[in-house]
């Protein structure tokens, strides 16, 4: 499950907006997803948190740049970076970081924000 939609013509929480009342209270794996609720991306296109298939470059890091002043003001960004360590989330932005910064950050060890 993804705040932010996963899909280009999405826009974040529309996937998971009834997936998230149905299962604020936790998962299967204990997981609790309630704090999506609270996020600043809720409603916005996933296509800026998530690379087009061809994207590189400028356009990529300008989209990058977007999505993480959205991350920089949002309420739920602790737990976004937790939940994004803790799954692994090996795409998007999630807690003001690329999927990149994510495994430097579990390869270094350091996975607090």
């Amino acid at each position: 499950m993804r705040p932010h939609g996963g899909q280009v013509n999405r826009t974040c929480g529309e996937e998971t907006q009834a997936g998230v009342t149905a299962s604020a209270r936790g998962n299967a794996r204990g997981v609790s997803w309630a704090w999506q609720l609270g996020a600043a991306c809720r409603g916005l296109p996933s296509s800026i948190f998530y690379p087009a298939d061809d994207e590189r470059g400028n356009r990529r890091r300008r989209r990058e740049l977007r999505a993480k002043r959205i991350c920089a003001e949002c309420p739920v960004i602790t737990d976004c970076l937790r939940h994004a360590i803790n799954w692994p989330e090996t795409q998007g932005i999630w807690g003001a970081t690329t999927a990149r910064e994510r495994a430097s950050r579990i390869s270094n060890g350091n996975s607090r924000r």
